[in-house]
């Protein structure tokens, strides 16, 4: 609570201490699981912060001015980041994407 973690980050750390427990509890070093008591806080709607348009734009024009690897490696980190369900608002034109078919070896 005092590190303002979300309450599902808090869950989830609740989570594992009560599994962590009753592990300790099926071994017999603890007679019973001091986490039983303490309920989950209720969850709350996450708050996404996008990246307006044209700031991600002057963002991209600043960084083609430097180098192209650089600017590969910030937008494939930006994009591999984005959650499928939001990656599906974007309008893409997939004529624009390299394909290299045959050079990716599983």
């Amino acid at each position: 609570m005092e590190r303002l973690n979300s309450a599902r980050t808090r869950n989830n750390h609740l989570i594992f201490l009560r599994l962590f427990c009753n592990y300790f509890v099926g071994r017999g070093i603890l007679v019973e699981n001091p986490c039983n008591g303490l309920k989950n806080l209720p969850k709350a709607t996450k708050k996404r912060l996008y990246v307006p348009n044209t700031i991600r734009i002057a963002i991209e024009k600043e960084l083609s001015n430097w180098d192209n690897s650089f600017l590969t490696v910030c937008l494939a980190t930006y994009y591999c980041m984005i959650r499928n369900t939001e990656l599906g608002m974007f309008d893409l034109d997939f004529s624009k994407f390299i394909c290299l078919g045959d050079y990716i070896k599983k």
